[in-house]
This record gives C-alpha cells, sequence and structure tokens, in this order.
C-alpha cells in the first residue's frame, strides 16, 4: 500500500451522482504512472458497491465515521506538520477536491501529478460540481449558483425556491429545507400506511 499514491481531482458531486460526474485520477506505484491501466469506467465499476453503501447509508443516518475519520487524518498531518499527502475538498477556496500536501506551515498546498494543469482539475471540478450537486458556479463571495435543473428538481419535488444561496442565508435555508423534507417525509409515510 506504502508504495501506491493515488491523485484524484472530484466534487462532492461525484459520489451523489453514484459516480456518473466527470472526475480525474493519476495512479502512480513506486513513482511510476500507471494509470493508463485504470481507465475511468473501471475505477467506476471497482467503486460502485461502495459507493452505493454510502449512499444508502445517507438515505437514513450520514456515514459519520468516514467523515469524522478523513477530518481527522487531515487535523493531525496539519497539526502535527506531517507533509502527508492527503485528499482535501475547496483547499485555496478552490472549487471541489484535490490532492494536496498538508501542514502547519503551509496549510493545503494542491499537488498536481505530471500532465495534470490546475486549470484542467479546476475544470474537471466544476464540471463535476454541475452534473452531480447542480451547482452552477460559486461566485467569489461564496454564493452558490444552481443549475436550472437543480432549481427545476427544488420547487417540483420540495416547494423549494433557490436559485443563488448566499452565506449569510446558510443557516434559515438549511431550517428552510429541513421542515420540507419533513413534509416530504410525512406524505411519503402517509402514502405507504
Amino acid at each position: 500500500m506504502r508504495s501506491v499514491t493515488v491523485f484524484m481531482f472530484g466534487h462532492h458531486g461525484l459520489l451523489s451522482s453514484f459516480l456518473a460526474a466527470p472526475f480525474l485520477v493519476r495512479i502512480y506505484v513506486y513513482g511510476k504512472d500507471v494509470s493508463n491501466q485504470f481507465p475511468q469506467d473501471k475505477i467506476r465499476k471497482a467503486l460502485q458497491p461502495y459507493v452505493k453503501y454510502l449512499m444508502g447509508a445517507w438515505a437514513t443516518v450520514p456515514p459519520n465515521e468516514d467523515i469524522a475519520a478523513s477530518f481527522t487524518r487531515n487535523l493531525l498531518a496539519i497539526h502535527f506538520n506531517t507533509f502527508e499527502l492527503c485528499h482535501a475538498q475547496g483547499p485555496k477556496g478552490l472549487p471541489g477536491g484535490y490532492p494536496v500536501r498538508l501542514s502547519y506551515e503551509k496549510g493545503a498546498e494542491v499537488i498536481l501529478p505530471e500532465g495534470v494543469t490546475l486549470e484542467e482539475a479546476i475544470r474537471v471540478n466544476e464540471e463535476c460540481g454541475r452534473v452531480g450537486d447542480g451547482i452552477d458556479e460559486i461566485k467569489s463571495d461564496g454564493t452558490v449558483v444552481f443549475t436550472e435543473k437543480a432549481v427545476k428538481i427544488y420547487r417540483e419535488v420540495l416547494g423549494y425556491e433557490c436559485k443563488e444561496l448566499k452565506i449569510e442565508e446558510c443557516e434559515e435555508r438549511a431550517k428552510e429545507l429541513k421542515s420540507l423534507f419533513k413534509k416530504l417525509l410525512d406524505k411519503y409515510k402517509i402514502a405507504t400506511q
């Protein structure tokens, strides 16, 4: 395992799309790029059981142990200044997830394998966010702009109207969504009884 290094670029939408959203992976064994042996369709097939498990778990209670383990690993890498290669979402304010070297001294330093540009990594993450999470763009002030498709689904399924989400609105919007999801759950509980 120590001889294998994986560089992965992908937004959270990769999971919510069941790996249908775009992503980018480079795999190195003993420092040699072997990525061509693992095309995306092969990676998707190998990860499908895990993703289905995660998404099934999220239908009830989020898999907090996975989230906590990832957070703890990254936090310890920074605290102990290990310069460890990890994966993190939003380093340096970038959209999506990137391979990073973590340390107290430098924070999250994005690491790009040979042949991958930062522009390409950003493009893949933005597309992954559009396809997987319905995020059209994130403005410089942090405002999230949703795709027309996402807005339509929110409206039709939940009765929720939100084209743009500003940071200062997050708490109130979360309360609103919680209430709308409860109504939806109650509706289907009644319909199935």
